[in-house]
C-alpha cells in the first residue's frame, strides 16, 4: 500500500465537500486498493518530517458484502490507522480515498483510531447522502455535494466514539456495525476493515 500521502487531490471529492455537521447543497461486490497516489490532507502537524505515509505491510482488507442492496444502504469502513509513519508523540494525518461505485442510496461509516483525512466519490448512479467519521483521533473529510458529513471522535468532538475494530467478523466490528446501523437507520450492506489501508472501492 504505498500510497505517498503527499500527492496532490487533483480528482477531488466528487462535486462538493463539507465541515464535519454541515448539510451541502440539495441533491455486488467489494474491493480495496492500493495503487495510486492517497489524497493529501489540508494540513499536516508540524512535526511531520515530510517521510512518504505508506503503510508498512500489504495487507488485504477484510470484506462482507450483503446478499442483496437495501433501501438505503450501510457502508462500512474501518482501520486503525492509513499509514504506518507514527511514532515519538507525532501522529501525522493519513489520506484515505473511498469510491463508491455501488448503485443505489448510501450512508458511509468511516472509522479510525488514528487521524484520517477521508476523500469520498462516487459513481453518477451512487447516492452518497450521509457520511459519518467515528474513532478516537479527529478527523476531516471531503463528500459528494449535497451529503450531510457529521464527526463522533473521543479527540475531535469530545465523545465517546466506540469501538475502533479493524478485522472482521469481529465482536468489536459487530458492535460498531450494530451502533451504525441505530444512528443511521440503514442497513448494513458492505464492509472493509484492516489494520492499515488508504483505499478503498465499494462495488
Amino acid at each position: 500500500m504505498e500510497n505517498d500521502i503527499g500527492a496532490s487531490n487533483a480528482a477531488g471529492a466528487g462535486g462538493g465537500s463539507s465541515s464535519p455537521g454541515s448539510t451541502g447543497a440539495a441533491a455486488g461486490t467489494a474491493s480495496s486498493t492500493s495503487g495510486g497516489d492517497s489524497p493529501a490532507p489540508p494540513e499536516q502537524p508540524s512535526c511531520y518530517d515530510g517521510a512518504p505515509l505508506v503503510c508498512s505491510q500489504d495487507e488485504p482488507a477484510d470484506t462482507f458484502v450483503a446478499p442483496s442492496s437495501p433501501s438505503l444502504q450501510l457502508q462500512l469502513v474501518t482501520v486503525y490507522e492509513a499509514h504506518s509513519h507514527h511514532g515519538g508523540g507525532c501522529n501525522p494525518i493519513g489520506g484515505f480515498s473511498v469510491h463508491v461505485a455501488r448503485p443505489g442510496s448510501h450512508v458511509l461509516v468511516l472509522s479510525s483510531y488514528e487521524p484520517v483525512h477521508w476523500v469520498v466519490t462516487a459513481d453518477p448512479g451512487a447516492a452518497v447522502q450521509r457520511v459519518v467519521l467515528r474513532g478516537y483521533s479527529d478527523a476531516s473529510a471531503e463528500v459528494p455535494a449535497g451529503a450531510l458529513l457529521e464527526e463522533h471522535t473521543y479527540e475531535g468532538t469530545d465523545e465517546d466514539s466506540g469501538p475502533t475494530p479493524y478485522e472482521w467478523p469481529s465482536a468489536e466490528g459487530d458492535a460498531l456495525a450494530s451502533i451504525s446501523e441505530q444512528q443511521t437507520g440503514a442497513e448494513l450492506t458492505t464492509v472493509h476493515a484492516a489494520y492499515c489501508l488508504n483505499d478503498v472501492v465499494i462495488e
